[in-house]
């Protein structure tokens, strides 16, 4: 950390004192200075050098690949960037794919690129390819599932990913999106969450979060299902006093 740091000053006094060709010359001799690198991509495409640039996030990939998949996440952007600058399209659905599924980056919203570039006719059979490799990928990717059912409107399919993973705080999570066409099924997976965390947990915390679920089943337009859950709950803990008091405010 202190070398690159130091290299990037380095970097700045070179290019202030001895000007920008001395300063370049360092800049090529430190490469695997990601931040160096990251500096020759932008001057490379600056210069509308494309190929160079292309070949600098190409050879940052396979140095980092290894140790530092985050910067290898950063040249993949940049050659996206590189595309985007090319108007190539192919290459733009490449990277954006790629980035979209195989990465957490959010520094540009991928989802959208490949709308914009995919032909309408094509974009729902794309989409469901992308479906598909993400319920295959050993990979956690239930919130960019859930993220592309919000964004084609795909209710149904949200909420069979909500009852897949069926824990209430992800119903309460996606509830705003679901709540007008299917109240009784969130219910459902509220009361299902309510009745299994109390099984095993005690204490006023684990008491007061069943009992805002039990008050979101009311808001969802069913009081009296709310209602029953109370009493099931009071007639099987009637030895859990603050479970009952919590009740009593529901």
């Amino acid at each position: 950390f202190f070398k690159k740091t130091f290299q990037n000053i380095r970097y700045d006094i070179l290019l202030k004192i001895k000007g920008e060709e001395v300063a370049n010359v360092y800049l090529e001799e430190h490469l695997n200075n990601s931040y160096l690198r990251g500096m020759a991509i932008q001057k490379a495409m600056d210069k509308k050098d494309y190929d160079k640039a292309i070949v600098l996030a190409k050879d940052g990939i396979k140095y980092d690949r290894k140790d530092r998949p985050g910067l290898v996440t950063e040249w993949n952007n940049w050659l996206l960037k590189i595309a985007q600058a090319r108007q190539d399209t192919k290459e733009i659905i490449h990277y954006a794919r790629f980035l979209l599924i195989d990465s957490f980056s959010n520094e540009q919203d991928y989802y959208q690129i490949l709308k914009d570039h995919i032909p309408p006719d094509e974009w729902e059979s794309f989409v469901e390819e992308i479906v598909k490799e993400l319920k295959r990928s050993t990979r956690y990717h239930e919130d960019l599932l859930a993220n592309i059912f919000i964004r084609e409107e795909w209710w149904d399919r949200l909420l069979e990913l909500v009852k897949e993973i069926g824990h209430p705080s992800t119903a309460e999570y996606y509830e705003s999106y679901l709540k007008k066409l299917y109240p009784e099924e969130l219910a459902q997976i509220y009361e299902r969450g309510i009745f299994d965390s109390l099984q095993n947990a005690t204490g006023r915390k684990h008491y007061q979060t069943a009992c805002r679920y039990i008050r979101k089943i009311k808001k969802l337009g069913l009081p009296e299902k709310a209602n029953e859950i109370v009493e099931s709950l009071r007639a099987l803990y009637p030895r859990r006093p603050a479970l009952l008091e919590e009740l009593n405010q529901v």
